[in-house]
């Protein structure tokens, strides 16, 4: 695989997920290893480049213009990652520099408007400079100040997150308008070198690695540089010439992927505008004749409306929303009445559903459904450390509403979970999240009988009038996690009250209707499991592909 197939093939590297982000390392890997455009061989070297660059140091030094930088070592074998083409030297950043690397100043920002800015961290985070990304600083500065940006400096983050801790912009602006805070370093590039190159070698792959793998610091979220470490940041050094043929091919596929990326956009809103379209008028057919027909609609279409795995949780929540409202199977006349065996508990009546239920439904609140024996509650308030042989504790993290595992990871002391007989498992009872991951829903895996809850988690079991799938599918649809956020109140957490879940409304057709529901709706949920499936396994293909594809050009021994 040549450079010049990876270019030609753009397009289609490009559509793999993360493909446009790829394909920028990989311009600027390129570039930076002498493979993006020819060498010339009537190109003044490198080296004489660089003799001249130290005269013009000497120069400057000599006449007080710059000061004298501490000697830099030459790039060892054993610091430069790759080999360079013929004409090219490796040297370092501070070889380059007529100033710098300095630290800026950080003074008190104000909060209103004033004449002078000072750069935000995120002015530089994406490697090109944001001049929207600035706070006012209400402090009197000399025309002279050090602090003063001017057009083309380099500017170098020295604390930021491991990810971006030593990100390089590029300054382009109006002088005595900016300066750069305490977080950044700013470098001034020789004029006898390309500030774009040398802006581009340190955002490559390979000067971006050397900057993060010598960050420090005690703090785990922020990641210092220092100057000496960024002065000696080792950059591969071509001919001027072609610094300037370099940077104007980088340029011109930066723009081509700016391009795909923009199309990309595009293409995906307009696809998903369509799959919304397509998905809103299932939900809203008005019986299961047109649901039916809406479907049709919708899998004539599926490979042009669902080409990633996020595409497809909204099908299910459809499907969901649908069963819970009675249009996702036909009603027949012969059903014993919905909710006959439902409990009654202090006259509780009827609620009210906010949509309309075929006539021979009922909406009662949860707590009229659920098994009188095993009603909701939830379970150990602390459960102490992880006890060997103790009893299971099922925690939000363990639950699944199709797929549960057959051994919760805690386990406690029998003491503690004797305490909570009340939310001792059978096996076959329905779990809801309360705390932190409000509305997850899980049951419980027969291999739990014997096991406790947590606090975090509800248990309760499906009463005589209601099909424990057919309650799964009410507690997992929108008309149940829609009324569960709006219920939801935040302390440390979020928490959901088991008042609260008691009032759920539960839209109850007659038993026989549910499990006819419910075997419609694992059907369909099983195509969906299918489609997700197929969808994933493109991606994975895709992901490979371009992750190869950069592999292979990275090695060191790659051939042009």
């Amino acid at each position: 695989m040549s450079p010049r197939f990876l270019l030609d093939h753009f397009d289609l590297l490009a559509e793999a997920p993360g493909g446009v982000a790829r394909l920028r390392e990989l311009v600027l890997r390129l570039a930076v290893r002498g493979k993006l455009v020819p060498q010339d061989p009537t190109d003044e070297p490198a080296s004489e480049l660089l003799k001249r660059i130290a005269s013009e140091r000497a120069r400057l030094v000599k006449e007080g213009k710059i000061r004298t930088g501490k000697p830099l070592p030459p790039v060892g074998a054993d610091e430069a990652p790759f080999e360079v083409p013929e004409g090219w030297v490796w040297c370092r950043l501070g070889e380059l520099c007529s100033h710098g690397p300095s630290n800026g100043w950080s003074p008190p920002t104000a909060d209103y408007k004033t004449s002078i800015k000072t750069l935000k961290l995120s002015a530089t985070t994406k490697g090109i400079f944001d001049s929207s990304q600035t706070k006012y600083i209400d402090t009197e500065l000399p025309e002279d100040c050090e602090y003063w940006l001017q057009d083309g400096d380099l500017l170098i983050q020295r604390s930021n997150t491991k990810d971006y801790v030593g990100m390089a912009a590029l300054y382009s602006g109006p002088e005595a308008t900016f300066i750069y805070p305490d977080l950044m370093m700013r470098c001034k590039i020789m004029s006898l070198v390309s500030r774009n190159y040398v802006h581009r070698a340190l955002v490559s792959p390979p000067g971006r690695e050397y900057l993060q793998e010598r960050a420090s610091g005690t703090s785990s979220s922020m990641v210092k540089v220092n100057q000496n470490t960024v002065a000696s940041c080792p950059i591969p050094l071509p001919p001027l010439a072609e610094q300037h043929r370099i940077v104007a091919r980088v340029d011109e596929l930066m723009a081509l992927l700016d391009r795909l990326e923009a199309a990309q956009g595009e293409r995906d809103t307009t696809r998903l505008a369509a799959r919304d379209s397509a998905l809103a008028a299932l939900r809203d057919a008005a019986d299961p004749e047109e649901v039916a027909a809406a479907w049709r609609r919708l899998e004539a279409r599926m490979d042009d409306l669902f080409q990633a795995p996020e595409d497809v949780p909204p099908l299910r929540q459809a499907i969901l929303q649908l069963a819970v409202r009675g249009r996702l199977v036909a009603q027949e006349a012969g059903d014993e009445p919905a909710g006959a065996n439902a409990r009654r508990r202090g006259g509780a009546d009827e609620h009210k559903e906010a949509s309309p239920i075929p006539r021979n439904w009922r909406s009662l609140p949860l707590d009229q459904v659920v098994d009188s024996e095993r009603p909701i509650s939830y379970g150990v308030l602390i459960p102490g450390g992880d006890v060997q042989n103790g009893t299971p504790l099922v925690r939000i993290a363990d639950l699944d509403a199709s797929r549960p595992k057959a051994t919760p990871e805690k386990r406690i002391s029998h003491d503690i979970a004797a305490q909570y007989e009340r939310v001792r498992l059978r096996g076959d009872e329905i779990l809801l999240g309360v705390v932190g991951s409000i509305g997850k829903v899980g049951v419980a895996h027969p291999e739990w009988r014997g096991a406790v809850v947590a606090r975090a988690v509800a248990r309760f079991a499906a009463g005589p009038s209601v099909a424990k799938g057919f309650l799964v599918a009410v507690l997992s649809s929108p008309h149940a996690q829609d009324y569960f956020t709006t219920a939801t109140r935040t302390l440390a957490q979020p928490t959901l009250n088991i008042s609260l879940i008691r009032q759920l409304p539960v839209p109850l057709p007659p038993l026989a209707e549910q499990h006819r529901i419910v075997a419609r709706v694992d059907e369909l949920m099983a195509l969906c499991d299918r489609l997700e499936s197929r969808l994933a396994a493109a991606r994975e293909a895709q992901t490979a592909l371009a992750a190869a594809a950069v592999h292979h050009i990275a090695q060191p021994d790659f051939a042009a």
